[in-house]
């Protein structure tokens, strides 16, 4: 970064942003980890646990029952993303 002369705030956002993405991949592999290692019944309790406040809190699931959410997480994968990622692009 010296030799293309980047700004020393430049610099340190650039370092920031490799820390964070450097941290998240790290998360991400010890949750894959983690969830490897539990069983099965376990895994889908953590799961659960992890997203029943996003489910729970949108609107299209309050009127349903606790069976279709129930359905809907035990098919999720979790996966961590950074704030920029892109995540779905159409076309």
């Amino acid at each position: 970064m010296l030799n293309m002369k980047i700004p020393g705030e430049l610099q340190e956002e650039i370092r920031q942003f490799m820390v964070s993405t450097q941290n998240n991949l790290d998360n991400q592999k010890e949750l894959d980890s983690f969830m490897q290692m539990i069983s099965p019944s376990l895994r889908n309790k953590v799961t659960k646990y992890i997203l029943m406040d996003a489910v729970s809190a949108n609107p299209i699931f309050n009127e349903g029952s606790q069976d279709l959410v129930d359905l809907i997480i035990n098919d999720v994968s979790t996966l961590l993303f950074l704030p920029e990622d892109t995540i779905i692009s159409q076309g």
